[in-house]
C-alpha cells in the first residue's frame, strides 16, 4: 500500500482527497465552505457551494447550528489575536 504522505504532502491535501473519495461513493451530496486562497500579498476568500442541497427543515436548522459554531470559532480567533497584541 502506498504511503499516504507520498500522495498527500500536507493535511489539507489529505482532507480534500478524503472528501473526494466520499463524494465518489455518493456519501457526500452537497458541500459548502470557504476557501482561503493565498495570492502572495493578500489572501482571497471564496465561497464554495456544490452538489444537491437538502431543503428538509431539520437539515436546514442543523446547517444554521453549524454555521453558528463556525462564527463563534472566528470570534474566538479574533479575541485570541487581539489579546496577544
Amino acid at each position: 500500500m502506498t504511503n499516504v504522505t507520498k500522495l498527500h504532502p500536507n493535511r489539507l491535501a489529505e482532507a480534500l482527497h478524503e472528501l473526494w473519495q466520499m463524494a465518489e461513493r455518493k456519501e457526500i451530496t452537497y458541500i459548502e465552505g470557504l476557501v482561503q486562497v493565498d495570492r502572495g500579498e493578500y489572501v482571497e476568500w471564496k465561497l464554495v457551494q456544490e452538489g444537491e442541497k437538502s431543503f428538509d427543515e431539520t437539515h436546514l436548522m442543523t446547517q444554521l447550528g453549524y454555521q453558528d459554531l463556525i462564527k463563534k470559532s472566528i470570534v474566538e480567533d479574533i479575541c485570541e489575536v487581539t489579546s496577544e497584541d
